[in-house]
């Protein structure tokens, strides 16, 4: 199963799925001129930045369901007889 994994991290997600960041400083720090301009703060005052994910980032429920989609159809594929049911 190891070989999905790379293929797994570079597939673009097709829903709008957005993030927010926290502890943002060293992102900003990066290039303030273009992060400044978006960072927000929550209702504690901490910065955070919204942002809108292309692919799909590991621990997201979107990120799991597109890794079962890749996987079942890999094995749709290969014609890998996989039973569910007891025998």
């Amino acid at each position: 199963m190891e070989s999905y994994i790379p293929d797994f991290l570079q597939i673009y997600m097709d829903d709008n799925v957005h993030m927010i960041l926290e502890e943002i400083e060293l992102i900003v720090k990066l290039d303030q001129t273009l992060y400044r301009k978006h960072k927000w703060y929550n209702k504690h005052g901490k910065p955070i930045l919204y942002v809108q994910l292309k692919k799909a980032i590991y621990g997201t429920l979107q990120a799991a369901l597109l890794f079962l989609k890749l996987l079942s159809e890999t094995v749709k594929s290969t014609r890998v007889g996989i039973h569910t049911e007891p025998t």
